[in-house]
């Protein structure tokens, strides 16, 4: 009993050691884990506050009617909530971007110590956008894609006039098609029945890709590698000896007149197309000869004569004055007592004269 009982001594006098080694490596790592804790926060802290050097805010020009001032402070802040930027990151990355107008009216501030908020206002008292939706309208729809251009650029032109006025889903889809003069790309268009304008953006892509073919030669075989190879050579050498296309309706060439950009030319003299009534070659010259024939020398103006006419009613000959802007004859009463003994009263016209003023009539 003596043994074991020393021996149990023994033991839990030699266990004390081990356990205050045990709290003084939990302690150790608990310091390390807090140092780890706080060089993290302190490495974060700085990275907000860095500038990288990419910048994806879009550029804002007034001149420009792709964005109004409003959209582009909402575009503004959405990046600066969806990368965490500060308030001095969001100032950084925005005022680069003012180009145009808006960069000689930011140039010209007096100073630029300005909260975000403050810049907010300031821009929009600066670059008003109240539009008229009508005008919108008016220059979504002149938007349109003649002969031979770009069918994927003018989609995208004409979907950010659709996005100002509101017009999404079908609505949208029939405005481009619409403004599309290409009647062949617009009736297929029309038959696929696009409900989305992505697809129809592919559609379109595809039509720009499609190459027409060269109708140089009428009796040319069908599209064989062996005729394309001997047509090249042919093709390449009389492609600078062929006559390029004159316009006859502003005389330069390179295009038909039914692709012609200007307004048409027409003469009221001949009524030709082409040119206009000072051009006209069937137009007479002066003459010059100095002898000019004297109708009369009047040495008073009777300008008005020529609306002064005698008229014979009822076998009496009276003074007229031909009035064209009146819409009915008019007689003195005690002139008509003379002329006729009775007259209706129903259905009388109303005369108006100077002022808006208004005059009744007997009969």
């Amino acid at each position: 009993l003596d043994n074991n009982a020393a021996t149990a001594t023994t033991m839990t006098v030699s266990s004390h050691p081990q356990i205050s080694n045990l709290d003084s490596n939990a302690g150790i790592l608990a310091t390390v884990f807090k140092e780890i804790l706080q060089t993290m926060k302190a490495e974060t802290n700085t990275t907000n506050d860095r500038y990288p050097s990419l910048n994806v805010i879009p550029e804002f020009d007034p001149s420009k009617r792709n964005q109004t001032i409003h959209m582009w402070i909402n575009k503004v802040n959405e990046c600066a909530s969806f990368y965490n930027w500060t308030e001095k990151q969001t100032i950084h990355y925005a005022t680069p971007k003012l180009t145009g107008f808006a960069q000689q009216w930011y140039q010209g501030l007096p100073s630029l110590m300005l909260s975000w908020a403050e810049w907010q206002d300031k821009l929009r008292l600066a670059f008003p956008c109240e539009e008229n939706y009508g005008q919108l309208l008016t220059e979504m729809l002149a938007c349109k894609a003649r002969y031979g251009d770009s069918l994927e650029q003018y989609f995208y032109e004409k979907t950010v006039l659709l996005n100002r006025c509101n017009i999404t889903g079908k609505e949208a889809i029939d405005c481009i098609l619409f403004g599309i003069e290409d009647r062949s790309v617009r009736t297929s268009a029309e038959a696929a029945q696009f409900t989305e304008s992505d697809k129809l953006l592919v559609y379109l892509r595809t039509v720009n890709s499609t190459k027409r073919p060269d109708r140089s030669n009428p009796h040319a075989q069908p599209n064989t590698s062996d005729n394309k190879r001997k047509n090249v050579n042919t093709t390449n050498n009389h492609s600078d000896t062929r006559p390029k296309s004159k316009c006859y309706n502003c005389g330069k060439e390179g295009h038909p007149y039914f692709k012609c950009t200007q307004p048409i030319k027409r003469c009221d003299s001949c009524h030709r197309v082409g040119h206009v009534t000072g051009d006209c070659p069937s137009k007479s010259e002066p003459s010059t000869s100095s002898n000019k024939t004297v109708l009369r020398i009047s040495q008073e103006s009777d300008n008005d004569s020529k609306y002064f006419k005698s008229a014979k009613v009822n076998g009496c000959v009276l003074d007229c004055f031909v009035d064209f802007g009146s819409q009915c004859t008019m007689l003195r009463e005690s002139l008509a007592r003379s002329l006729v003994k009775t007259w209706s009263v129903n259905d009388l016209p109303v005369l108006r004269g100077f002022g808006d003023s208004v005059v009744n009539c007997v009969g």
